[in-house]
């Protein structure tokens, strides 16, 4: 499953019932978690949460004292499988965008004895127009070469890849884009909106099969819907 939380901080947020949304699934790739250098405590609930009910989390790095950010990446992975390996890295931002460490967060797991790599991404708004911006493009070349770079260095092409990419996939101009950077890959993106009428949560899949790819209501405190999927390996 994949959500993005929008905002999830608000700092008055309950977060209880991302409990209930992500109990049942086996992978979780969580957007907009933000935090900054003093607020933590939804970390610090997640990972009672995970402790519980024996999953395993990786976060965005924490926010550096005299950082020019104001919040982490805001991203989270969370996964009933073991966590061998995991890594964040930033993409260049701009707009409003910069005050967020906008990345992609890694990390590596073991499934039926194959190896697994998971990431999820956050990637910011064109605030102009419905088409990927120049911004997006770099940021979506900058994903490919570090899952390219992490791929090699662990010596596996198996790769998961969710999140909110901010980009509607079912206008021609981006899909193309897409298709041409990511154009080895599997795309799997849900036949209904996921963020008003765009379709800008999906996922990204090397040597894995996905089945039944959806997006549901979950109006709980986020504009965006999740999704989920079936994987295969």
């Amino acid at each position: 499953i994949s959500y993005n939380t929008n905002n999830m901080p608000h700092f008055s947020k309950d977060i209880t019932p991302l409990f209930e949304l992500i109990i049942n699934n086996d992978i979780i790739f969580l957007q907009e978690m933000f935090s900054n250098f003093y607020n933590r405590d939804k970390y610090i609930r997640l990972k009672e949460f995970c402790i519980k009910n024996k999953y395993n989390i990786v976060t965005s790095d924490k926010i550096k004292l005299f950082s020019k950010n104001w919040l982490d990446g805001g991203l989270m992975i969370i996964t009933k499988y073991p966590i061998l390996s995991f890594g964040f890295t930033n993409v260049f931002s701009n707009n409003i965008d910069i005050l967020s460490e906008k990345g992609i967060l890694y990390c590596e797991t073991l499934i039926n004895n194959k190896s697994l790599l998971l990431f999820t991404t956050h990637l910011q708004t064109n605030y102009i127009s419905d088409k990927i911006s120049e911004c997006q493009h770099q940021q979506l070349e900058k994903i490919l070469e570090y899952v390219k770079y992490i791929c090699n260095k662990k010596n596996t092409q198996n790769f998961l890849i969710g999140g909110d990419f901010n980009c509607d996939i079912n206008i021609k101009y981006n899909l193309d884009i897409f298709s041409k950077i990511f154009k080895n890959f599997k795309k799997y993106y849900p036949n209904t909106p996921t963020f008003e009428k765009a379709t800008i949560d999906y996922f990204i899949t090397n040597n894995i099969t996905l089945e039944k790819t959806s997006s549901f209501n979950y109006k709980k405190y986020s504009d965006h819907k999740p999704i989920s999927s079936h994987y295969y390996i």
